[in-house]
């Protein structure tokens, strides 16, 4: 019995002593948290931040040395401002508990503006580049909901925009102001603003009228989708005379009835966008097909595709292979247009665009006719503003 009892403890021994060997071989051999020498070790991920990071890309061409700030609709200027480095990315740091205040209706949107020492890369590689005025270059970008934000706090990762949908909301560029600018002179036309939004601009909104601005900015998304609308043809005079502004050091020569400065670029395209009846300059007009030209480069660079409304990179081709097709008489003749732009409701049908048709998805189960043809219906999943639905894809038959 003594024996088998010296056996036993002998073998447990020999036990402890391999597995403390394993243990330190693992931890000596570099596994997560730990140091070379096999002393652990605390990431700071691992700790709950108090802060979170947006990273924003602005461009034109590629705007370095830009001021770019977060802003609340509801509460102005969120954390502090940031400056674009040599390839146009800034990050701006806010306390986390800044962001979990916020009224979830709240509406966020990016806000850019060139500084003495802020350049625009015209091919978008440094090679070549321009000296920018104070404030010539102003951009804004929608950000959405702060509910959208809020619900993107994750306690361990500081950087937001890892997160898909923030991400590709974190482009500040001509495209992006475009829209702005729609839904701006959409705003006006309602009596909800009166001037140009920034940070020095805050209006006393109402919940409805958040409302109302979030779906604004969803039908203008949805109107640049429809091939050859008017909302697109307005998005790329807007584009254009943005990157006029910014590149070519327009100003006063875009409309002939135009008398601000160059450093008030908002105001410019807010009355081109209001401007029905006047009429473009000879300057700007003789530039139109160069500053077309650059547009549709712009519309196939990567630099720039997450601000065209699309929910697919197959959707995306397709629209802007239409915008492409706007010609240049019709960019011109689009100032001549009054935008009267409806909201889409969030309780509105779902509508899903393609290149040539909005379905208004409705779930029926059986065959139905359409002026004499039979109307096939194959059940399928699609996906609508961000969320997979049940839904049915069309086809018609005599």
């Amino acid at each position: 019995m003594k024996q088998k009892s010296q056996n036993r403890i002998y073998f447990s021994w020999i036990f402890t002593l391999i597995f403390l060997t394993f243990s330190m071989l693992f931890l000596g051999c570099g596994a997560p948290g730990t140091s070379e020498e096999g002393i652990q070790i605390i990431d700071a991920l691992d700790v709950p931040t108090q802060v979170v990071k947006f990273e924003v890309l602005t461009a034109d061409g590629v705007l370095t040395h830009n001021k770019v700030q977060l802003v609340s609709m509801l509460k102005g200027v969120l954390g502090s401002e940031a400056i674009t480095n040599d390839s146009g990315q800034a990050t701006i740091t806010i306390n986390r508990q800044t962001i979990e205040d916020l009224n979830d209706n709240d509406l966020l949107y990016l806000y850019t503006e060139s500084t003495i020492n802020s350049s625009v890369l015209l091919d978008n590689f440094g090679a070549n580049s321009k000296t920018l005025l104070k404030d010539q270059a102003k951009l804004r970008s929608f950000f959405g909901r702060a509910s959208d934000t809020k619900g993107s706090i994750d306690f361990f990762k500081p950087i937001l925009t890892t997160n898909p949908l923030l991400s590709k909301r974190a482009k500040i560029n001509h495209f992006s102001n475009s829209k702005f600018i729609i839904l701006e002179e959409q705003l006006k036309n309602a009596n909800i603003i009166s001037a140009p939004l920034t940070p020095n601009n805050l209006p006393n909104f109402s919940g409805s009228q958040l409302s109302q601005i979030l779906n604004l900015h969803t039908a203008i998304e949805t109107e640049i989708k429809r091939p050859s609308s008017d909302t697109a043809k307005k998005f790329l005079l807007i584009s254009n005379a943005t990157k006029a502004i910014i590149e070519d050091d327009l100003s006063s020569f875009i409309l002939d009835s135009n008398n601000f400065p160059i450093n008030q670029p908002l105001l410019i395209l807010l009355e081109l966008q209001e401007s029905s009846g006047s009429t473009i300059t000879n300057e700007f007009r003789s530039l139109l097909p160069s500053l077309s030209e650059r547009i549709s480069r712009d519309l196939t660079s990567e630099l720039f595709s997450d601000s065209i409304p699309s929910d697919s990179a197959f959707e995306l081709n397709a629209i802007v292979q239409n915008l492409k097709t706007v010609s240049v008489q019709d960019i011109e003749e689009s100032i001549q247009i009054d935008l009267n732009i409806d909201p889409i409701s969030s309780e509105d049908p779902i509508i899903l665009s393609t290149t040539t048709l909005i379905h208004q998805v409705q779930f029926m189960t059986t065959k139905t006719s359409l002026q004499g043809a039979s109307l096939r219906m194959n059940p399928t999943v699609v996906k609508a503003r961000g969320k997979s639905i049940a839904g049915l894809i069309f086809s018609t038959t005599p």
